[in-house]
């Protein structure tokens, strides 16, 4: 009876060591992958605060392209007043 709780007992730690390993590897990969995380976070924010000034630049680049794009429709009319003639 001695032998068969004790080999019940080494039947119950066995799965238990087993899972215990297996959380702990997960945990390794779990610090790995919040280790990238954490420098692609830092990464955007960088990129984030080198960009922001140029926010206001491309509101006034904008204006300067509908200007042109205004200025377009002068020019195909000489050019085919041109081409006409």
């Amino acid at each position: 009876m001695l032998i068969l709780t004790i080999l019940s007992g080494v039947a119950l730690l066995v799965p238990l060591v087993v899972l215990g390993w297996a959380l702990a590897n997960i945990a390794r990969a779990l610090e790995g992958i919040v280790s990238s995380l954490e420098k692609v976070a830092m990464g955007v924010r960088a990129i984030e605060r080198e960009t922001a000034p140029l926010a206001g630049e491309v509101t006034t680049l904008n204006d300067t392209f509908e200007a042109l794009a205004g200025g377009f429709g002068s020019v195909e009319r000489n050019v085919r007043r041109i081409v006409e003639s």
